[in-house]
């Protein structure tokens, strides 16, 4: 019995774990499975802590977190589209339960958090690569490894290798003689620049700049902070050459006059109606999208001014993170921050893996 359950906590189970999060980075197509899948195993994690320690802590901000899946709920009443916001709902349902457990998880999982990330990075790259050169056809929207089926202009692997370039930025200083720290920055830097995500792109720079500054290694390490900033500002430039910056985004104008006139919302994950109604009231806009690309105005015309309380949440844990530097937690911080910035930017809010890794970056950071 004791061999039994060593075995699956030390391969069964990581091997479950990373398989939910490879499966939450599939596309929309597999988002209702992922999403049930994630809460059953975010409920019996609850259940197994439970039951070992006695109790279960919940996160500092938790309840105003809790507020905002309230109202979640009671914005059914007059969404649009309730399917679609009961499907969002419960993504961040499950966002909310691996949060509670990275909160309350030991230290020693702790420790495998950017190994997990980088493996995940890894395994996604190597899907790109075999879709691109294989020609599998596979054509699925919000991947992690093929191109967006509308527009084919980008795709979000450089999103997730943002995240992954900033931490390997942080040990390629700390532990200098690694050369594989090397060798994942150059796989990195492909990943990213084969992109074409801009969201990405700031998302790194600011992850750059935050860790630099923070630590206090921009004159330190001077050559290594130019030319991480180099690479992300001409990556960025160039692809901001080859479409539009501005108007490839009429979507945030049309977020806020949509909540003007639907001060309540219309429902999370409908935005496609308010597209629809203020393309050519605004300006004559080709670029279509049922997603805002911004997590905050998603929030907004979704929720309306109920939103109050996912902005509140979002505010105090971004504050206590710049607040808190300290070695031991920075890494996690980190992260969160990254993927702030790119939820700012871009749609990968509804990719379930991104929206995990975020909330467990979280719970992690506030649990040390």
């Amino acid at each position: 019995m004791i061999d039994s359950m060593f075995y699956f906590k030390k391969y069964l189970l990581p091997f479950f774990i990373f398989a939910l999060f490879v499966f939450g980075g599939l596309g929309e197509k597999f988002l209702g499975e992922a999403v049930l899948l994630s809460i059953f195993t975010g409920l019996l994690g609850i259940i197994f802590l439970y039951k070992k320690n006695k109790k279960i802590k919940l996160p500092p901000h938790f309840t105003y977190y809790f507020l905002f899946l309230l109202f979640f709920q009671i914005s059914f009443f007059w969404t649009r589209d309730i399917k679609n916001t009961l499907q969002y709902f419960l993504l961040f349902v499950s966002g909310g339960f691996f949060w509670i457990l990275a909160f309350n998880a030991k230290i020693k999982y702790k420790h495998f958090f950017e190994k997990f990330l980088i493996l995940l990075g890894m395994f996604f790259g190597a899907m790109f690569l075999i879709n691109l050169v294989g020609e599998t056809g596979y054509h699925e929207s919000l991947t992690l490894f093929v191109s967006e089926p509308t527009y084919k202009n980008h795709n979000h692997l450089g999103d997730l290798w943002a995240v992954i370039l900033v931490i390997v930025s942080f040990y390629l200083i700390k532990k200098p003689k690694n050369f594989w720290y090397l060798v994942l920055m150059i796989i990195g830097f492909y990943f990213l620049a084969i992109s074409q995500s801009r969201s990405a792109y700031i998302a790194l720079l600011v992850g750059v700049v935050y860790l630099f500054k923070t630590k206090g290694w921009i004159v330190k390490y001077k050559k290594i902070f130019t030319t991480l900033i180099i690479l992300g500002s001409v990556l960025f430039l160039y692809v901001g050459s080859q479409k539009s910056v501005i108007l490839s985004r009429p979507y945030y104008l049309q977020a806020v006059m949509g909540f003007l006139d639907n001060p309540l919302g219309i429902g999370f994950g409908n935005f496609g109606e308010i597209y629809s109604t203020y393309s050519t009231k605004l300006y004559n806009s080709t670029v279509f999208s049922y997603l805002v690309h911004n997590i905050v105005l998603e929030m907004l015309i979704g929720m309306g001014l109920f939103s109050v309380f996912f902005v509140i949440f979002l505010y105090k844990a971004v504050k206590d993170i710049l607040l808190n530097t300290k070695t031991y937690k920075f890494i996690y911080g980190l992260v969160f921050i990254v993927l702030s910035v790119n939820f700012l930017g871009d749609a990968t809010y509804v990719i379930p893996t991104m929206l995990w890794i975020w909330f467990i970056s979280l719970g992690f950071f506030q649990a040390l």
